[in-house]
């Protein structure tokens, strides 16, 4: 009696054994990928529009029906088969997004289930504040010790049109004196052809364009033509030579 007991809690054992890896692996053989197309996340914490997707062989799979708290919110008969769907649709807070995969040879799967958190417009704007606040903060910093460091800084003395090496960064044209120098390194970044520099001859700040190498040169070249003296006018106008008749006539008459 006790050898047919145990005979068959080992035959139960090992049945057991077979069947959970088994299963383990189909659960395995497909996962949801949740994507965001317009929204914030904040690790777990989301909010937005999000598209569900589903990864694994596709050539096997008939349809996919997605999940939300084991709630179906739409099913895809068609590869690649996905879903998109808004957090703001549902209550804030914790949720499970998973899917069912149903396959050519009858079988139904369920993906491992991914835990979110979906916030709330005040909770979005409360996680945004502390995430920004202190970004800002440091780029205010960072302005104010660049300020400290260059405020100090000698003006360049050159001439007119003499070359000047303009670095890694590159030149622009100053937007107060109209001169050309070279980027600093320690210049903010404001887009790919923008930076927030002070330049070496006037010694303002400014909003300066990053220019070609060619486009600098020629900018050297202009400050010789404005740097000459005019020089005068040979001759007398017409209108002059009138006017001076005219002045004579006066006296004379």
């Amino acid at each position: 009696m006790k050898k047919t007991l145990f005979s068959m809690l080992l035959a139960a054992f090992l049945l057991l054994a077979m069947v959970l890896p088994a299963a383990a692996q189909a659960d395995e053989e497909y996962q949801l990928k949740v994507n965001r197309m317009v929204g914030s996340e904040f690790g777990n914490q989301i909010t937005g529009t999000y598209k569900l997707t589903l990864s694994g062989d596709l050539s096997a799979v008939q349809s996919v029906e997605f999940r939300i708290d084991g709630q179906s919110i739409g099913t895809d008969n068609e590869s690649p088969f996905s879903l998109v769907f808004d957090t703001s649709a549902y209550d804030s807070g914790a949720h499970q997004l998973s899917a069912a995969v149903s396959t050519s040879d009858g079988r139904t799967l369920e993906t491992a289930a991914r835990n979110f958190d979906f916030m709330s417009g005040e909770e979005t704007g409360a996680m945004l504040g502390k995430v920004l606040l202190p970004i800002l903060g440091i780029v205010a910093l960072m302005m104010l010790v660049q300020f400290a460091m260059v405020r100090k800084q000698p003006l360049t003395h050159i001439a007119p049109g003499t070359p000047r090496e303009y670095g890694l960064k590159g030149g622009a044209i100053c937007s107060h004196c109209g001169r050309p120098f070279a980027i600093h390194f320690w210049a903010m970044n404001l887009l790919p052809t923008m930076r927030l520099d002070r330049c070496d001859f006037c010694g303002k700040w400014g909003v300066q364009h990053t220019l070609s190498l060619r486009e600098l040169r020629a900018a050297e070249q202009r400050e010789v033509a404005q740097a000459a003296p005019e020089a005068p006018i040979a001759g007398k106008t017409e209108a002059e030579k009138m006017k001076e008749m005219m002045e004579k006539t006066r006296y004379n008459s």
